[in-house]
């Protein structure tokens, strides 16, 4: 449990960095959605996509979908009509509408993607693309032979977003559920020291470990009823305790080590901008 912990850690942190010079995309291999953030974390817009039926890896001849830390290598298609059909990274002139009948090629736009890892180096020889799709009725689900299929007007906007050179992470995480959803902290602010605590100063963690409360006045000197009063008095005063302990204690590691805002973008149908 905790090595898959630090593993996440890791993957966010490789996203921090690439998120300081560029737009980082994100690729949920189980929810079949690609996230765009831009340089300050944010997360900016989130397509729905189609990726390996074959599921993932990067085996030559396994049409599957390679996993890990790439970046675009290069943009095909800059102002090609909507169904431009592409053969081996050039036009072959015919444009093929969207759900044809018994057509599946790449169309629209393509971003070719390099891998930066042992587990990817060979995306780019394989050619794995982000790139359009006539297929549309079949976006959101799993059918590709290991590119990341679009809509054509998602991969459009996408490709108007993006550079060459920017940062492509496909995870077999969950994005929406809280790991990549939201950066607040640069990498240079990260490398500067801790952020400025967001605890309360009525709870000062060095001082928690030591409080003590009153005890409660002597049965004999309280009715019944005040009785009963002070012991749930004593009982919440110590849930608090706990309670504060517990909340700092979270939020002393989301600001000191990753600073990390937990939460699903906003979700607005195919796209969220």
């Amino acid at each position: 449990m905790r090595t898959h912990f630090i593993v996440r850690i890791l993957q966010t942190l490789c996203l921090l960095v690439a998120a300081s010079h560029a737009e980082t995309i994100v690729v949920s291999i189980p929810e079949q959605r690609l996230y765009v953030f831009d340089q300050a974390g944010e997360n900016i817009a989130s397509y729905r996509v189609s990726t390996s039926k074959f599921g993932v890896g990067d085996q030559p001849g396994s049409y599957s979908t390679p996993l890990g830390q790439m970046e675009i290598a290069s943009k095909i298609g800059d102002g090609s009509p909507i169904g431009t059909v592409f053969k081996s990274g050039s036009r072959t002139g015919e444009i093929c509408k969207v759900n044809a009948r018994g057509r599946d090629p790449i169309v629209t736009r393509i971003l070719r993607l390099r891998g930066l890892e042992r587990q990817n180096d060979g995306a780019f020889g394989r050619g794995i693309y982000i790139h359009g799709t006539p297929d549309e009725m079949h976006i959101g689900r799993p059918v590709s032979y290991g590119c990341i299929r679009m809509k054509s007007k998602d991969v459009i906007e996408l490709f108007d977003t993006v550079s060459t050179g920017s940062r492509v992470e496909i995870t077999d995480e969950r994005v929406s559920r809280g790991f990549f959803t939201k950066v607040t902290r640069s990498p240079e602010h990260i490398a500067a020291g801790p952020a400025p605590k967001t605890v309360p100063v009525a709870f000062e963690p060095p001082k928690l470990a030591s409080a003590s409360f009153p005890a409660p006045l002597s049965p004999v000197s309280l009715p019944a009823t005040e009785q009963k009063r002070s012991q749930f008095a004593k009982s919440t005063a110590s849930a608090n305790v706990t309670t504060s302990q517990n909340s700092s204690g979270v939020t002393l590691l989301k600001t000191s080590v990753l600073s990390i805002t937990f939460g699903a973008p906003p979700d607005a149908g195919d796209r969220t901008r």
